[in-house]
């Protein structure tokens, strides 16, 4: 179901001021005893995606938006917002953006995204770049571990080789 859509429809945005509510109530409803969404914070990533096609596509704003969001918030929004550029499954579902190709041209493209960023943002952004690495190489870590080191800061690097290596 297009939930994104639904909630735009009725005039209800996601922001700094509405995620936190949303979450505590997933919190309450979503857990099973075994989900991941007993953690409050866990549902910003899924928020992420959705702020990318209420955004429509635009990262930089969807970005802006998890800045805002408290410490526990930030990282999984992050993710959510650059998964959802860097795979596009959403933005392709609600006709903003098409899927981009698996290759190495369209992973340099992203990394131009992540470059863009600084802290928290950039290392989340470099995190989710991992996943596409092992996707565009099919599994081959060597090149994973190259494409990782595209990262100027030794933080980003380690985070993309580690999460590129739980990806595997």
């Amino acid at each position: 179901e297009n939930y994104g859509i639904k909630l735009m429809s009725v005039g209800f945005m996601l922001d700094e001021e509405t995620i936190p509510g949303i979450c505590t109530q997933l919190s309450k409803y979503a857990y099973s005893g075994k989900s991941l969404y007993k953690h409050v914070f866990a549902c910003a990533h899924p928020i992420g995606h959705l702020l990318l096609v209420q955004t429509e596509g635009d990262v930089a704003k969807a970005a802006n938006v998890c800045s805002k969001l408290s410490q526990e918030l930030q990282h999984d929004c992050y993710t959510g917002v650059f998964m959802e550029d860097q795979e596009r499954i959403n933005l392709s579902l609600h006709g903003i953006a098409q899927p981009l190709p698996l290759d190495e041209d369209h992973a340099l493209l992203q990394e131009k995204i992540c470059h863009d960023y600084s802290g928290l943002a950039a290392t989340t952004c470099w995190k989710t770049m991992s996943i596409l690495y092992v996707k565009i190489f099919k599994g081959n870590y060597d090149k994973v571990y190259e494409y990782c080191n595209h990262a100027k800061l030794l933080e980003n690097r380690e985070e993309c080789t580690i999460e590129g290596a739980g990806n595997l």
